[in-house]
């Protein structure tokens, strides 16, 4: 996904979601990719929210530049896709009418026609073109669109499930057949399998399926980023655990006798895809925040036109339109009142728990909740520009910005890795030269170094930490605006608030309970009760 927002007269800010980041290495790997494009002002990358928001220059660097950037470390900018039928078109001269149309609206990055099925195929930036702006282009072409099929709406949220679902089952793969190769590594199945060469092929048919097919995502993303001379944690797992099994491979079948490492491999894998799991699961809850601020918003409004009410998405909501909004009903936009009076509960926006009473002339905010009486809106901001979207894209920014102690991390993780491989080599060299012990031991201590020192826990502390607290901060309407903000939380001794009603519930609670007689506290409780 990339939103795109102008920040001055010839600067823009543009968030793009990233696939593929799994350690802080990747982080720095992407920033400095962009911070070397000529025109890029300022480049805060977010590990757990997979994005990276830039501020450029527009007269000197566009977003193709920047997506080809953060490609050329070998990881790839998302992008939305909508389908939709198309009735009308019925020549070729009328497909290619509609594609290069599409082709010249702000957003659209390719379009794809296919007339025998009589639909069209869009990959475009989110948030920067809708299937309101589609439809318009298409109607003045004089062509109907269906309804789209596949816009993105929680393509985020589907995404990062999909990503938990597939690492859990790589888990759960490996951890299966994990179990008996340790068993029998440790000779606790020597009873039942009394032959050493049997015990051996066996590890070996139980640990190829886990090295291969468990430790495929480790092989795709470091073989991945040594296309483009780069290295990260999955390059430390590739040739660790390649090691271990490749080398027992080979005392398997040709050096007999000497001791195997499947289970050094085997176990490796599982372990660190318990870690891709449960970071998998991480992203899914720093998001949830997000997901509750947007689902506030209305669904669909009631608009009048000509005096009639039409029920209509709120993407086809526009500025000016008249809105009906009846007793119970979310305030679809943010908008000015004309006609009707009634109360509007706006704790969302001031932490006010007493609704407000809203009369002709009065505004109104998207997201709120109407009372008791029925009020004629006139729409004045709609979409990205409302009050609600202007907090969560608040919220956003704030969970992507890094606090000093972030930044100190990612510089260190980002020569971690060739470190790492430079103290594995000596290692293995210290031992084998210097302490002259068998070569097998000395690659044991070598594959230890190479695995053990991946700076996962690194790269994802901090993020989490910031994600997790500015996301539950938003969750009961405190919204932090930076991540140096939260950092300084701990050594604040006085918070000023502006008014009492920002910290109360508009409810009364039980705080104390005093008895006065011989009955005891549990006692009145359950008299009471």
């Amino acid at each position: 996904m990339v939103e795109e927002s102008k920040t001055g007269d010839n600067s823009s800010r543009l968030s793009i979601q990233i696939e593929g980041m799994h350690c802080a290495s990747c982080v720095s790997s992407i920033e400095n990719a962009l911070k070397n494009e000529d025109g890029v002002i300022k480049v805060a990358v977010s590990l757990l929210d997979e994005k990276a928001v830039v501020e450029y220059d527009a007269d000197r660097v566009d977003r193709l530049k920047l997506e080809k950037a953060i490609e050329s470390t070998g990881y790839r900018a998302k992008r939305s896709v909508m389908t939709m039928s198309i009735a009308g078109a019925e020549s070729e001269s009328d497909w290619t009418k509609i594609e290069q149309a599409l082709m010249r609206q702000k957003g659209v990055i390719t379009v794809q026609t296919f007339p025998e099925k009589r639909k069209l195929l869009i990959e475009y930036d989110q948030d920067i073109l809708t299937f309101k702006i589609v439809k318009k282009v298409l109607r003045e072409l004089e062509f109907e669109p269906d309804e789209a099929e596949g816009v993105e709406g929680d393509r985020e949220s589907l995404a990062r499930d999909k990503e938990r679902r597939y690492y859990l089952s790589l888990f759960t793969f490996s951890l299966l057949l994990s179990i008996p190769v340790v068993l029998i590594h440790f000779h606790v199945l020597d009873s039942i399998i009394p032959s050493e060469a049997t015990r051996m092929l066996i590890m070996f048919a139980l640990a190829t399926p886990v090295q291969f097919i468990g430790g495929y995502p480790f092989y795709k993303a470091a073989l991945r980023a040594a296309r483009h001379f780069k290295t990260n944690m999955d390059t430390l797992v590739m040739l660790g655990t390649s090691a271990a099994y490749f080398y027992s491979v080979a005392t398997t079948f040709y050096l007999t006798g000497s001791p195997s490492f499947y289970d050094t491999a085997v176990l490796l894998i599982t372990f660190i895809l318990l870690g891709r799991t449960l970071e998998a699961i991480a992203k899914g809850r720093t998001s949830k925040a997000i997901r509750s601020l947007m689902d506030l918003q209305a669904k669909v409004a009631i608009v009048l036109r000509n005096g009639e009410e039409i029920i209509l998405p709120i993407e086809d909501v526009e500025v000016e339109d008249i809105v009906l909004i009846r007793p119970g009903d979310r305030v679809p936009v943010d908008g000015k009142v004309l006609e009707g009076k009634s109360s509007v509960d706006e704790s969302m926006i001031t932490g006010e728990p007493a609704p407000v009473t809203k009369t002709a002339g009065d505004s109104v905010i998207g997201g709120t909740v109407n009372k008791n009486g029925v009020l004629h809106v006139r729409a004045e901001k709609v979409g990205q520009d409302t009050v609600l979207s202007q907090i969560v894209r608040m919220v956003e920014e704030a969970q992507t910005n890094k606090p000093p102690i972030q930044r100190k991390a990612d510089s260190i993780a980002s020569v971690f890795t060739p470190v790492v491989l430079i103290a594995s080599i000596a290692t293995f060299l210290f031992w084998t030269l210097i302490m002259a012990v068998e070569w097998t031991l000395a690659l044991n201590f070598t594959i230890a170094v190479l695995v053990a020192a991946c700076p996962c826990a690194l790269g994802l502390a901090t993020p989490t930490a910031i994600m997790v607290g500015i996301g539950k901060g938003a969750q009961y309407g405190i919204l932090i605006k930076t991540g140096d903000g939260l950092e300084t939380i701990p050594v604040i001794d006085t918070i000023v608030f502006d008014k009492t009603g920002t910290l109360t519930i508009g409810r009364p609670t039980v705080t104390d309970i005093t008895v006065i007689g011989e009955l005891s506290e549990d006692e009145a409780l359950g008299l009471i009760a």
